[in-house]
């Protein structure tokens, strides 16, 4: 799923008009095989079979309700296109101490001054992970992206079936707890007088 919606919006000059979603998304047969060709590298294989076929039927139904999901974002906001900043994002920062280790699965802009963190979700949500997630994406960009209102994107892709994409704009106070908690955590962790438990 990642690495053809990757291909979907890797265009030049990052701007991926609304025609070309509708374009790609008429094109069943144009997903299948991007979809296919994706599952025949990562299995090196010369084609999909078995319980694969399932898959991907199941991730060729995901590309395409993000299509539409993103064709209605464009229509909502009264703009043509979304201007891609970046795709599968690998970032390493040092925060407290410690390295750490993510990847961006979109960063976008649908106007100016605002850039979204879009985040893919292929399994069930678990809040408190999304939370500590939002928080350490948001630090990653922050210093990059200074004057911006960075806004998180979470693509649940199941839910997407009935209902619209879920913007969250961080405030300050979801910043402090989750910068308090991380910073006690981490100080744990560092803590060869605490004992480590699960």
């Amino acid at each position: 799923f990642h690495r053809t919606m990757e291909e979907i919006y890797s265009v030049p000059g990052g701007i991926v008009e609304k025609s070309r979603l509708r374009s790609v998304l008429r094109d069943k047969e144009g997903i299948r095989k991007k979809v296919s060709s994706k599952i025949m590298e990562q299995l090196h294989t010369f084609e999909v079979t078995g319980r694969n076929i399932i898959f991907e039927d199941i991730v060729c139904r995901y590309v395409a309700k993000v299509l539409e999901r993103d064709i209605e974002l464009m229509e909502s906001r009264g703009v043509g296109s979304i201007r891609i900043l970046g795709l599968e994002l690998k970032r390493t920062p040092e925060m407290y101490g410690f390295r750490f280790k993510g990847s961006i699965d979109r960063l976008d802009s649908l106007s100016d001054g605002e850039v979204r963190v879009v985040d893919y979700k292929t399994g069930r949500l678990d809040d408190t992970k999304v939370g500590l997630q939002l928080y350490l994406y948001d630090s990653f960009i922050r210093d990059e992206f200074k004057d911006a209102t960075i806004v998180n994107s979470v693509y649940h892709l199941s839910s997407l079936f009935v209902s619209p994409v879920k913007d969250i704009l961080p405030d300050d106070d979801f910043r402090t707890v989750w910068k308090d908690t991380l910073e006690q955590i981490l100080a744990e962790i560092d803590d060869v007088q605490v004992p480590f438990r699960l």
